[in-house]
């Protein structure tokens, strides 16, 4: 019995909140704003997609990606390599 995710509604609102955390990580502002930032933007990626479609699996599904684009530009800013 497979859940039926709503990619549209999760793409659509994580992507945008996670292209603008890409920014943020890769500007020059001090850490602990980052990361206020990102807390913030997986907030409004939870609300967003909640009141969209109130299915606990899409709000996951959102907010992790949303989590893992963050922690990519990270690390790629950390290592150096952008």
């Amino acid at each position: 019995m497979g859940q039926e995710y709503n990619w549209k509604i999760i793409l659509r609102s994580a992507l945008p909140v996670g292209a603008v955390l890409v920014f943020i990580f890769f500007t020059d502002i001090r850490m602990n704003f980052k990361w206020v930032f990102m807390v913030l933007g997986l907030i409004i990626t939870y609300f967003v997609i909640y009141f969209q479609d109130k299915k606990k699996h899409n709000v996951f599904t959102g907010v992790m990606l949303v989590l893992l684009i963050s922690l990519i530009a990270y690390a790629l800013k950390r290592m150096g390599l952008f």
